[in-house]
């Protein structure tokens, strides 16, 4: 996710590779970890800046000083903010989650909502798989 006057907000996607060149605004350092691990990226001379709240994330990276990175399920409740969503590909990362129910209890109906929630995520996103 870029500012809406950043150099990758006209363009479709960009690579991990280029995303490593940008100041990464992220909740935690540890997250540049999990980066390596999931994409084999360097990313040890990124500069980074660390906030804990959502709202001052999105304000740097809508002042163009950074950019970020949320999961594409995410993504929906971000538009609400001056900011362009940018596809990071190759190569592609894909989060594997598990999700359990016990089949004799009845879940409260905020855990039913957020079930409902990741079964229909193959149905708005194409390369969601759910296996059951």
């Amino acid at each position: 996710m870029v500012g809406k006057r950043h150099a990758f907000a006209h363009r479709e996607s960009v690579t991990w590779e280029e995303a490593a060149q940008q100041t990464l605004v992220l909740s935690s350092k540890r997250s540049l970890a999990q980066l390596h691990a999931d994409t084999g990226q360097d990313f040890s001379r990124t500069p980074v800046i660390e906030l804990s709240q959502l709202h001052s994330m999105l304000s740097v990276v809508e002042s163009g000083d950074g950019v970020t990175i949320f999961a594409e399920y995410a993504l929906k409740y971000l538009r609400i903010h001056d900011v362009v969503v940018v596809r990071i590909v190759d190569p592609h990362v894909m989060m594997k989650v598990g999700l359990y129910k016990n089949k004799s209890a009845t879940l409260s109906e905020a855990a039913q909502t957020f079930y409902d929630f990741m079964c229909e995520l193959p149905d708005r996103f194409p390369h969601a798989l759910l296996t059951e």
